[in-house]
């Protein structure tokens, strides 16, 4: 026979802080900042700032000054145009 079954915190103070948090992050945010974006499909930061003054490639957009790329506009894109292909 073994020892005790532990038993789960009873409160989150017992919880250990490198636990905390883990569970409530999703893996995968909804929205990326250019550099996710740009690592996302394989091209440079600097190519989809370059896309987007020409008004192409994945659709974005700026909230708070900043591009903004949703997952799903990025997966559509590359569903349409393909991984490394304008």
């Amino acid at each position: 026979m073994t020892g005790p079954i532990p038993r789960p915190p009873s409160k989150p103070s017992d919880t250990p802080k490198h636990l905390l948090g883990s569970v409530a992050q999703p893996i995968l945010p909804s929205h990326l900042n250019r550099k996710q974006a740009a690592r996302y499909i394989g091209y440079a930061p600097k190519t989809l700032a370059n896309w987007a003054v020409l008004g192409i490639g994945p659709r974005f957009t700026r909230p708070n000054g900043k591009a903004l790329y949703a997952l799903a506009d990025l997966d559509l894109w590359l569903a349409t145009v393909g991984s490394r292909g304008v």
